[in-house]
């Protein structure tokens, strides 16, 4: 519940981002979180499996999963360039 918290209160803030939002951000803004960043940070707080909550936060905000839309990561958006 703690994790769910964090996430409604960082979305209303506007601090809350998707995998690929934070992907582009890196290195630019700092003040963000991801579904993994939070789940991670909770996870090791209390000793608890940040896989499992990370797995729980997806389902209750999935506007912020790896699984809405397709993501793409350094090897999506360049493999096409690359000759064969």
């Amino acid at each position: 519940m703690e994790a769910k918290r964090e996430v409604a209160y960082l979305s209303k803030v506007g601090s809350m981002v998707t995998p690929r939002e934070a992907w582009l951000l890196s290195g630019v803004k700092t003040n963000i979180e991801s579904l993994w960043s939070v789940a991670y940070r909770i996870g090791t707080q209390h000793d608890t499996s940040p896989e499992d909550i990370y797995q729980f936060l997806e389902r209750q905000f999935p506007q912020y999963s790896k699984t809405e839309g397709k993501t793409h990561g350094w090897d999506d958006h360049h493999s096409s360039n690359w000759a064969t």
